[in-house]
């Protein structure tokens, strides 16, 4: 199954015309979410009557859709039966399953001689970044931790007088945690951490895309969680405080933004136990 064609990077790159049947043919089963249906449509059928690909190729599609919602049941009873809902999602076993993938998957992919991870307890913290939800959950939990933290959240993009707030209020603390995120769309947001490490202690956090991490081969401490979830800051929060030791290796490899050569190897990550 494809992720959302609506997105603007295939469309322009490709053409609504084409993206549905290079995704046929590079294996997915189900379009997701076409901009627009009978364009889709069209191209698939038009690819069919001239060759780009079989019927075949359709029908194999279409027999692993029905096989899958035979197993689940949904060829016979297709309906949701909402109040019932609650009885199979968001239950404390699917939390469980959560917090143990978030707590497995946050990667340690760059740590300096220096060490900055824990994070020492005497020490005073500024969180920042992009993100207010994973800036505030991250606050809480350093909080309940017993850590001095100050929360500063910016904007994806922030201005110079943003900018220039938060290195003020780094200047306060002895180290800033800085959350990003989609580092290629948001030039100011690159100058912020650059800032931030030029000024001092700082760990940067790709909250979402791991190959954020690709902008800053100075960095001190480099973090991957893949997510500004709940889950995931907490179990960057229990790192940062010493109660949790990194296990997740990165999986994907990394590059340096624009450039072929590798930051980060499939399957980098440091990692440690903690006593």
């Amino acid at each position: 199954m494809t992720d959302s064609l609506t997105m603007g990077a295939i469309r322009e790159r490709f053409g609504d015309d084409r993206v549905p049947v290079l995704a046929l043919k590079a294996g997915a089963d189900i379009l997701a979410d076409p901009p627009h249906l009978p364009t889709a449509f069209r191209a698939v059928m038009d690819a069919v009557e001239g060759g780009t690909l079989s019927e075949e190729r359709i029908d194999r599609s279409v027999e692993r859709i029905l096989r899958l919602k035979e197993r689940l049941g949904l060829l016979d009873d297709p309906m949701v039966d909402v109040d019932a809902v609650p009885e199979s999602v968001g239950t404390k076993a699917n939390q469980a399953v959560a917090e143990a993938v978030g707590n497995a998957s946050v990667t340690v992919l760059q740590l300096r001689p220096t060490r900055r991870l824990p994070v020492p307890e005497q020490w005073s913290i500024l969180l920042t970044g992009w993100n207010d939800a994973g800036v505030r959950t991250l606050e809480s939990e350093l909080q309940t931790a017993g850590r001095s933290v100050e929360a500063s959240w910016t904007p994806a993009d922030p201005t110079d007088t943003e900018i220039d707030a938060v290195l003020r209020r780094a200047r306060k603390h002895d180290i800033t945690v800085v959350v990003t995120g989609y580092l290629g769309a948001y030039p100011q947001q690159r100058q912020l951490v650059r800032d931030l490490i030029r000024q001092g202690r700082t760990i940067i956090v790709s909250a979402r895309s791991p190959y954020d991490v690709g902008w800053f081969p100075s960095a001190p401490v480099l973090v991957a969680t893949y997510g500004s979830t709940p889950v995931s800051m907490r179990a960057l929060a229990r790192i940062i405080a010493g109660e949790l030791g990194p296990t997740g290796t990165s999986p994907v490899r990394i590059p340096y933004p624009g450039r072929p050569q590798t930051r980060f190897p499939f399957g980098a990550g440091k990692t440690w136990e903690v006593p």
